[in-house]
């Protein structure tokens, strides 16, 4: 299948993977971590800041920026807390800004 440009290789049997998401703030950062059984739907959806990713939630953490160096630190951090075996498939940020 191709999707966006991108080839997957989505067979018939469902599969279960992680999906990484993550609300960055000037003060806070907070990560939530999802298994999600992947299908066409769930790999052609687009999020919106107010859409909750459809699969159980594995860890919801919020971090304080300032104890940590950059962004990579802190998303290193939480995969670490997480315990996960395998990295996430996807990740959907949001960042603070000027609207």
């Amino acid at each position: 299948h191709e999707i966006n440009g991108y080839t997957n290789h989505l067979n018939s049997n469902m599969r279960r993977e992680t999906f990484l998401s993550g609300d960055i703030g000037g003060t806070n950062t907070r990560f939530m971590l999802y298994e999600v059984e992947v299908t066409e739907e769930i790999l052609q959806m687009s999020l919106k800041s107010s859409h909750v990713i459809p699969g159980e939630l594995i860890l919801n953490k919020k971090y304080q920026n300032q104890e940590f160096d950059s962004f990579i630190s802190v998303l290193k951090q939480f995969l670490e807390d997480a315990g996960s075996s395998k990295p996430p498939i996807t990740a959907f940020f949001f960042f603070a800004g000027p609207r």
